[in-house]
Parts: structure tokens; sequence; C-alpha cells
């Protein structure tokens, strides 16, 4: 049979694998009987799905992403629709899609799983046509990515000190939520959370019940609550069981549309940004193969 040509985007700045000859770990767990490989480096925010797009053009049926979520994003909006699959080599701080996928933290451990080659398809969602995979969180978790983007520090340690700093001081937002439904919703709230998987990393599920193939988002609000209790939510999510605190509403939605009269931090799988217009939420279903275990 002739080889798949495979593409290995690399974020050579990710956590797990700065200083690392990412080469010399294809060479040595990649079956190259199996496949044509190709390594590309980026060098810039955005770089990944130029070099996934160029990779789709040039005929490659499977892109590999090598960093943290943010990698992920940028390669996976390149394959949307294309048909062509996406790996996983987990080499960031949260890990949070890779995580539910199955594929865990070791790098060494994904090879085994490109090699053997077993796919799934996976939903997409869209804000204002902005692509995310994993998880959009509006509000204190939006301000928290938005600031640790701005932070030259990275990891868990970065990302404790920042929540720690909001968390008994954040404003609270307020939200006008319109469901697909036509439920309306007008909520002072501490966190909105759009979901198509479960979990942020570092073993934190904000939406535990979230899954990324059922043609759904799941919508978290928590709601305006004493202070004091956000540290207990904290522990909720360690627990994955925040959902079933009376401080919680959650709805499953095709699409939604949330405003603020105030702008809003956000986030799309660790993105951070401010957004001062209203934003739509979709799903796409089943637009994206992705190898899993």
């Amino acid at each position: 049979m002739p080889k798949q040509k495979i593409k290995f985007i690399v974020n050579p700045l990710a956590g797990t694998i700065r200083n690392k000859n990412i080469a010399r770990l294809v060479i040595e767990h990649l079956d190259t009987g199996k496949y044509e490989v190709d390594i590309d480096l980026t060098q810039y925010a955005g770089h990944a799905t130029v070099l996934a797009q160029k990779a789709v053009q040039d005929g490659f049926k499977i892109v590999v992403a090598v960093g943290g979520d943010g990698s992920i994003n940028e390669v996976a909006k390149a394959l949307v629709g294309t048909g062509v699959t996406m790996g996983i080599l987990p080499a960031g701080s949260g890990n949070g899609l890779a995580m539910h996928l199955g594929l865990g933290r070791n790098i060494i451990k994904a090879f085994e799983f490109i090699n053997k080659g077993n796919t799934k398809k996976i939903d997409a969602c869209q804000m204002n046509g902005k692509h995310f995979f994993n998880l959009a969180g509006l509000g204190i978790d939006g301000l928290i990515a938005y600031d640790l983007k701005k932070d030259k520090r990275r990891g868990f340690q970065a990302y404790f000190k920042i929540t720690a700093r909001h968390i008994l001081t954040y404003p609270f937002q307020t939200f006008h939520i319109k469901l697909d439904t036509g439920k309306e919703i007008r909520q002072k709230g501490f966190l909105l959370e759009i979901a198509n998987g479960p979990e942020f990393g570092y073993g934190f599920a904000i939406v535990p019940f979230a899954k990324p193939d059922d043609g759904k988002m799941e919508v978290l609000l928590v709601k305006k609550l004493p202070k004091i209790l956000a540290l207990v939510l904290v522990v909720r999510l360690m627990l994955k069981n925040i959902e079933k605190s009376k401080w919680v509403e959650t709805y499953s939605v095709k699409e939604l549309t949330v405003t603020s009269p105030q702008p809003i931090a956000i986030h799309l799988d660790g993105e951070g940004m401010l957004v001062h217009k209203p934003m739509n939420f979709k799903i796409l279903p089943k637009a994206l193969q992705v190898i899993v275990p």
C-alpha cells in the first residue's frame, strides 16, 4: 500500500516539547513504513492555520497538531469540512480536548494512537464565524484567559495566580441570552460557558456532561452569587459536579446569541479577547475527523 502523507505542525514554544527535538521523536516513534512524513514549525500566532491550509492543498491526509489547545484550534479550523484527519500530540499546559478524547498527556503514547489510525468525527463550534472545538468562556473565565494571554508565564501556576487575583473581586457581567428554543435569559452572572467538550485540562471539568460528538452545545451559566461561594464552585470543578449547584443553570442548544451592555471578556479554546458586539454561537455537527485511541 502507498504511504499516507502526514504533516506535523509543531509549536516549538509549547510547554512539554520546548527544547525537545520533535524530528527525532517522529523518527523514533512514528511508523515510517506507513507514513510519509513532513514537519513544520510555527513562527507566530496563527501560523499553524496557514501551514494546515497549505498541507490540505498539498494533499496531506493527516495533519498533526503538536502543542496545546491553542495550537489544536489553529490546525483544526483549517481542516473543518475538508475530510483531512487531525492528529494530536498533546504538548500544552491544559490539553483539555486531548484529555477528553482519551489521548492523555504522554506524547509517546500519542504516537501509538497515530500509528493505529483509529478516527472519529467530532463537532465544531463557531462564535461569529470564529471556530472553537472545546470551550468558549465568557465572564471571569474569559477575563482569566485574556490576562493569561498578556502574561509571559504559562502553565497551571500562572493560571492559578490570575484566577486567585480575580475570583473575589470580579464585577458580575450582565448577560442577555437567546436560546434556539425561544427561551430568553437576562441575568447578572459570574461565568457563562459554551461547551463542546467538558474540561479546561488540569482535571477541571467545567461542563462534565458535554460531549463533542452529540451535535449540541452545552450552556452553563453561573449566576450572581456571594463571592465567597465562588471558592466552593472551584471545589465543585475538581469534583466534576459544578452543574449541581443551585447557582448554576444548564441548557442544551444548537445555536444561541449572547449580548451585554458592557464589553465581554471571552476565550475560544483558551484564546482570550474582548468582544464589543452580539455573539452568535452555532454548532457544525461531525465537521472534523480526529485520531483517537
